[in-house]
């Protein structure tokens, strides 16, 4: 029973130095093909290289582009845009260390010592609007404002729709004619650098 262990163990030892390796020599094989195409961007032939590679989509040479210019962890290049954004938008000191350690979740909104720590790859869509302000990670008690500002969105929300059948609309949006509309009697209202940004973003789509 020992040698067979022993066999397996060695086995398994040999495996993980292999794919190991492979992994490493893989990152550093898209570090080098991200770097070249930010060179090809520079160099006026990014038209060309895309249309030598029809595959690749429009959002991945974007990310493609970030990885080059060191804006993006190469481990992110895939992941979803909304985390993605997020990251680019950190200090470049942060954005490796996102991908490093865990960022720590808040799950009650009325205590900021209730956390657990998520691999940012890990998170959903809600938990990374509610961890990533525009250029920083939340603290655990900016991360119980946001909580809270939200839940009481949709108690709002709730009460004018079983008064009015109807929802109510979000605070803050944009409407349809373009113009960023501010929900009446909803009170003082603060948006952080990101929420404008984003709302800017939509009024150019």
């Amino acid at each position: 029973m020992t040698t067979e262990t022993t066999i397996q163990t060695t086995n398994a030892t040999q495996y993980i130095d292999q794919f190991r390796e492979a992994m490493e020599a893989f990152t550093n094989g898209l570090v080098k093909a991200c770097a070249v195409y930010a060179e090809a961007v520079d160099a006026g032939a990014k038209a060309d290289v895309q249309a030598a590679f029809p595959q690749i989509s429009t959002y991945m040479w974007s990310n493609f582009e970030r990885v080059g210019r060191g804006q993006l962890p190469p481990e992110l290049v895939t992941r979803p845009r909304s985390l993605v954004e997020a990251v680019v938008r950190l200090p470049e000191s942060d954005r490796a260390a996102v991908v490093r350690e865990p960022v720590t979740v808040v799950e009650d909104a009325g205590d900021p010592k209730s956390v657990r720590l998520v691999k940012v790859d890990m998170l959903d869509s809600g938990q990374i609007r509610q961890v990533f302000d525009y250029d920083h990670l939340r603290t655990a008690e900016e991360q119980c404002t946001y909580m809270q500002r939200q839940e009481a969105n949709k108690t709002a929300s709730a009460k004018a729709k079983a008064a009015t059948g109807r929802e109510l609309p979000p605070p803050v949006f944009v409407g349809a004619d373009n113009c960023l509309h501010i929900r009446p009697n909803t009170g003082a209202l603060k948006f952080s650098r990101g929420e404008l940004v984003r709302w800017l973003a939509q009024m150019e789509r």
